[in-house]
């Protein structure tokens, strides 16, 4: 007995699904070859090939029908008995990489063209833009197919190794050798994902586009065995409809195809079976018989498909060798399911035949182009602005132009680029929006991490006679200044462009004077005033004193600037280069001949701009000159206001000493007391007992370090020295911050920009017959840029034509 397969409840689904009005099991074997449906179809599966064509495979799902089996699944004979015509044979995998076979029913003679679709490079990544490469002649007749397709599959496995015109002539022995270990360690791929492409004109075919995968193996090792899996996972995916040869010669439960189909398609809504090799039921095996039936008719509900299944009998070997047509090929199989059993008892005769089986193919894939035209459509028009974009961004090409008009114009756009980027012009909202620093931002940056490293370098002077216990003295504004700098020195802030940090450059200090440490209270002071001291009269401090402490300072502000200056060198190097590449992209040796002039004319000026920035160091140490400061009015304010912090700061350690207010007679007040007596040149006790005098006459609110004010201080002339050196870094280092970065603004960038073209222009010597022949060498258009403008032409063009068709459709 036979069921109706939608008396199957599961099967009912397909009512809401893609395909519910083309049930394989309705009218589907009426011949609509003729009909405006026919043409519709036509139309809609040469939009899709051209659309693959046009490299938008990438990035739009495009419908496709896929052939998938293992090995002796039929699968080789299916898609011979679908194209009509002859594939590669041979024992083992034939199949190595996608085949695609565009049917196109037309009246005349049958013609086939072969071409390669290049999407992938060797190592399976998705290239830039598809390639699609004509390959041999234009065939008038299927016989010889087979060697064609032997050699374009050939041609795939080894490219870009070797062009493809190379297999062209080849034998099928010649052909044979890219098969073995050798070929494959010499760099022939086993597998590829790039396709041989089959468009075939045919009077006798149905419309219908498929593409044949390499079939599933098992007995090879697991690295082959995953490869030619994943290849065919990745073609099956979305809206591809899955056509799984199943040979009946075997079980249903043995199918790795039908498995791996399910994977990627579980609600089984987009699977079509294809049973294969029914010959290979005899009439007495009626249980294998009875159990292809249920699987056929949907009855075993395991197996069911939303499409369903069809049966299909093959031209054998021997059939293959004596039957040339397609008409003679469906006689044949009509007349086996038509005379054997159990196969002639069976209702559904649309489920049998070759041809019943591209009438349903081709209306499931006329069915989803049709779902997706909407989408396909707006995502076309997309493709097409993209390519347009991309086009746009080449240069045309130069055609019949003077060399040295052609050259100045490029020339003259790099400057531009080149002033702007110096000038802070190349800002752009693009920029802005995504973070990304300008030239003179960066630069900007680097210079505000030398004014901290500058500023770190500050000498650290403690009104004490001893270090310990003290803090370092900070004043106001100064403070946060240099707080920022202790900070900015362990953030590791601007790193890649100022190497070394803060930290670094201060502990390098000590190493730019003979003076073995960097904090200096009143004894070190002390000791350099008395090695500087020649033949001075008493009570005066010799001028070398101050100087040498000065010294110490501004000697350390070599490392910090130069670091700063090759940051910005090498920035301006990478700008160079970026708008030599930019200008220049369409004509590469014209490019490197720019390159290296640039190169050298850049290095000249970064050797001018450091030798300008180590004298504008030079004029901060350089004596007799140095130090030196017009600025009298900030440099005495500066010395009061370090002289008045270092006093407060002495002050302060006594402000905890106990005061002399109302308490007991013999109050202790020792180390204050011997320090004031020692000052005013009289003994403790009698200090003591004028200072008890005072709190019995009333006089008690004072501290002891209020007499410190104004008791006589020995280390006066340190005291002095201290606030005058600390003024003047002041001075100078608010200085330098500025004139560093004027200097390599002017000296560098500004003049470099300004010159760069008259140089270049001087250096090649345009009046030369030789430049002028050597520049017409040079622009001569890279290859690559011109196939690239040649292609994105050619995809624009197939998009415009397929758009058109698309809104006509």
């Amino acid at each position: 007995m036979y069921f109706h397969l939608f008396d199957i409840p599961i099967i009912t689904n397909t009512l809401n699904s893609l395909f519910s009005s083309f049930s394989p099991y309705s009218s589907a074997a009426m011949d609509f070859s003729k009909s405006e449906y026919a043409t519709r179809a036509q139309n809609l599966m040469r939009m899709a090939s051209a659309l693959r064509d046009a490299g938008t495979q990438t990035h739009i799902d495009i419908p496709r029908i896929a052939v998938i089996g293992g090995q002796s699944a039929g699968k080789s004979s299916l898609v011979e008995g679908v194209s009509g015509i002859r594939v590669p044979r041979s024992s083992g995998t034939c199949t190595r990489c996608p085949m695609e076979v565009n049917l196109h029913r037309q009246p005349g003679q049958w013609s086939c063209s072969i071409s390669l679709r290049f999407e992938f490079d060797p190592e399976g990544n998705r290239r830039g833009s598809t390639q699609r490469i004509p390959f041999g002649e234009f065939l008038r007749s299927p016989d010889g197919m087979e060697i064609w397709l032997m050699r374009a599959q050939v041609a795939v496995l080894n490219y870009p190794m070797h062009t493809p015109d190379k297999f062209t002539k080849m034998s099928v022995n010649e052909l044979e050798k890219f098969k073995n270990r050798d070929a494959f360690d010499n760099g022939t791929l086993k597998f590829s994902k790039n396709t041989v492409c089959v468009d075939i004109n045919d009077p006798e075919c149905v419309d219908l586009s498929f593409v044949d995968l390499p079939g599933l193996i098992q007995n090879d090792v697991r690295e082959t065995v995953d490869m030619v899996e994943d290849l065919v996972k990745s073609v099956i995916q979305d809206q591809c409809l899955v056509l799984v040869a199943v040979p009946m010669s075997d079980d249903m439960e043995n199918q790795r195809s039908m498995r791996l189909a399910q994977e990627v398609d579980p609600e089984k809504a987009r699977t079509i079976g294809v049973l294969t090799k029914p010959d290979m039921l005899t009439a007495g095996a009626s249980g294998a018989c009875q159990k292809w039936m249920d699987i056929l008719d949907g009855t075993d509900r395991a197996y069911a498909l939303n499409l369903g299944y069809y049966c299909v009998k093959l031209a054998d070997d021997a059939e293959r060798a004596k039957i040339a047509s397609r008409a003679e090929r469906q006689r044949r199989e009509d007349a086996f399911f038509g005379g054997t059993q159990p196969w002639s008892q069976y209702p559904r005769r649309e489920q049998f035949g070759v041809r019943n089986l591209m009438l349903s193919l081709s209306k499931h894939l006329t069915a989803m182009l049709d779902k997706v035209m909407p989408n396909l459509l707006a995502q076309a028009n997309i493709q097409l602005s993209t390519f347009q974009q991309q086009l746009s961004s080449i240069p045309e090409p130069v055609v019949n132009a003077d060399a040295t008009t052609a050259v100045l114009e490029h020339l003259d756009g790099f400057c531009n680029d080149l002033t702007r980027s110096v000038s802070g012009l190349d800002v752009t909202d693009e920029t802005i929006l995504a973070n990304l620093p300008s030239y003179v931002q960066e630069n900007r940056n680097a210079y505000r991490v030398l004014k901290k490293a500058i500023r770190a370098t500050a000498p650290e002077f403690r009104p004490y006679a001893e270090n310990e216990g003290h803090e370092r003295i900070l004043y106001d504004d100064d403070s946060e200044d240099e707080t920022a700098v202790e900070n900015d020195a362990g953030s590791g802030s601007d790193s890649s462009s100022n190497a070394g940090s803060v930290e670094s450059w201060r502990q390098g200090v000590n190493s730019a004077s003979n003076l073995k440490h960097r904090v200096f209270n009143l004894k070190d002071v002390r000791k350099v005033i008395e090695y500087a001291t020649s033949w001075e009269l008493p009570d005066n401090v010799p001028y070398p004193a101050k100087k040498v402490l000065i010294d110490t300072f501004v000697r350390s502000w070599k490392a910090p600037t130069l670091q700063c200056f090759n940051g910005v060198t090498a920035r301006l190097d990478a700008l160079l280069n970026a708008h030599v590449s930019k200008n220049f992209e369409q004509f590469p040796r014209l490019r490197e001949y720019i390159r290296a002039m640039v190169k050298e004319l850049a290095a000249e000026q970064k050797a001018f701009a450091r030798a300008a920035v180590e004298n504008t160091l030079l004029l901060e140490e350089d004596a007799p000159y140095a130090p030196y400061t017009q600025n009298i009015e900030y440099l005495g304010a500066g010395k009061e206001k370090w002289a008045t912090r270092f006093n407060d700061a002495r002050m302060a350690q006594y402000k905890d000493s106990s005061s002399f207010g109302p308490g007991p007679a013999e109050r202790p007040v020792p180390d204050v007391a011997s320090v004031l007596a020692h000052a005013f040149g009289i003994t403790a006790s009698k200090l003591n007992d004028g200072l008890r005098d005072l709190v019995q006459r009333g006089i008690d609110n004072f501290q002891p370090a209020d007499l410190m004010r104004v008791a006589p201080f020995e280390y006066m002339k340190e005291m002095e020295v201290m606030a005058e050196v600390r003024a003047y870094f002041d001075v100078s280092y608010k200085r330098v911050i500025d004139n560093i970065p004027l200097t390599i603004e002017s000296a560098l960038n500004r003049t470099l920009s300004k010159t760069i073209k008259t140089k270049i222009v001087r250096k090649m010597d345009l009046k030369n017959p030789q430049t002028i022949a050597l520049l017409e060498e040079h622009l001569k258009e890279d290859p690559e840029v011109e196939e690239r403008r040649i292609s994105l032409k050619s995809k624009i063009s197939t998009l415009d034509e397929v758009l058109g068709a698309m809104r006509g459709i």
